[in-house]
C-alpha cells in the first residue's frame, strides 16, 4: 500500500470494539506487545498527544485509565487496579507518574515512553525540577531514554505532538 492510500488505523476501525480494544492494547502493554500487536496491523507510525508542557488536559496519558478499561474488555487478564498506586493502607488509589508512587506496569507501558522519552530532561517550570508534568503536576519519576522497539521521529516545539516510527523487525 502505497503512503497516500494509508489512513489512520483508529478511524479506520472504530466501529469495531475489538479494534479498538486492540489499539488501546498497544498503548497500555509493554514494547514488545505493543510492538506485535502493531505489526500485526502494519503500523508503520503512532502519534501521541501529551500536555505535559502546555497543561493541555485532554491529553493521552489523562485517557489512560480509559485505555486499559477498554483494553480489558478483550482480555481479561488485564488489571485496572495494576496500573493505579495504592496508598499504605490499600484503601486509595490514584493515577501518579511520581517515583514514589507510579507502578511498575504503568512505567512499562508504550504510551508512558512515548509521552515522556526525553522528558526528564525538559525543565517547564522555573520553580520546579526538570520532568515536573503541568497537567499531572508532578515531577516524572522514571526518565525514559532508550526505546527499543519504536524511535521518535517528531516531537513539536511544545511537545504537544509527539511521532513515533514503528522499528522493523530487522532493527530490533
Amino acid at each position: 500500500m502505497t503512503p497516500q492510500k494509508k489512513i489512520s488505523f483508529l478511524f479506520a476501525g472504530q466501529r469495531r470494539l475489538k479494534q479498538l480494544s486492540d489499539v488501546s492494547k498497544m498503548f497500555i502493554s509493554n514494547e514488545g506487545v505493543s510492538w506485535k500487536l502493531m505489526q500485526s496491523y502494519n503500523v508503520d507510525y503512532v502519534m501521541v498527544v501529551f500536555g505535559g508542557m502546555t497543561s493541555y488536559v485532554s491529553d493521552d496519558m489523562n485517557n489512560f485509565l480509559w485505555m486499559v478499561k477498554i483494553a480489558k474488555e478483550y482480555d481479561s487478564k488485564i488489571s485496572l487496579n495494576k496500573y493505579l498506586s495504592h496508598s499504605k493502607h490499600g484503601k486509595k488509589s490514584s493515577f501518579s507518574i511520581s517515583k514514589k508512587k507510579a507502578p511498575k506496569k504503568l512505567i512499562e507501558s508504550t504510551l508512558y515512553k512515548m509521552c515522556y522519552y526525553g522528558w526528564g530532561n525538559v525543565k517547564t517550570d522555573v520553580d520546579q525540577s526538570a520532568g515536573y508534568d503541568r497537567v499531572r503536576k508532578e515531577v516524572l519519576g522514571t526518565h525514559v531514554n532508550e526505546m527499543k522497539h519504536f524511535e521518535e521521529s517528531f516531537t513539536s516545539k511544545h511537545w504537544m505532538v509527539r511521532v513515533f516510527k514503528v522499528k522493523p523487525k530487522s532493527l530490533i
